[in-house]
């Protein structure tokens, strides 16, 4: 999940699914990100935390929510940060 150019260089960000295109969603679209954490119990003592990013047009439609790898968060992150769209985060590094 990577912004990428399209031919008329508006910018996308391209979803993919076991390298399949699944969803292109415009980035002048977007109205505002956020990144959360979910944790998921596996066996007894075990726990797997994952960042979830979550994308909207507008205050109230989701039109993403996706699991992410820690590496894919902190790209995504400085990404939109860096673009500055509007980025919540509930998901914290320290856990």
């Amino acid at each position: 999940s990577f912004p990428t150019r399209r031919s008329s260089d508006l910018e996308a960000l391209s979803i993919f699914y076991k390298e399949e295109l699944t969803q292109t969603i415009d980035l002048n679209s977007i109205h505002h990100i956020h990144f959360f954490l979910e944790k998921v119990r596996r066996g007894k003592d075990s726990d797997r935390i994952h960042p979830r990013m979550q994308i909207y047009t507008s205050r109230t439609n989701r039109v993403l929510h996706i699991k992410l790898s820690i590496d894919n968060y902190l790209l995504l992150k400085a990404y939109f940060s860096h673009k500055h769209f509007k980025v919540t985060d509930e998901y914290n590094l320290s856990f």
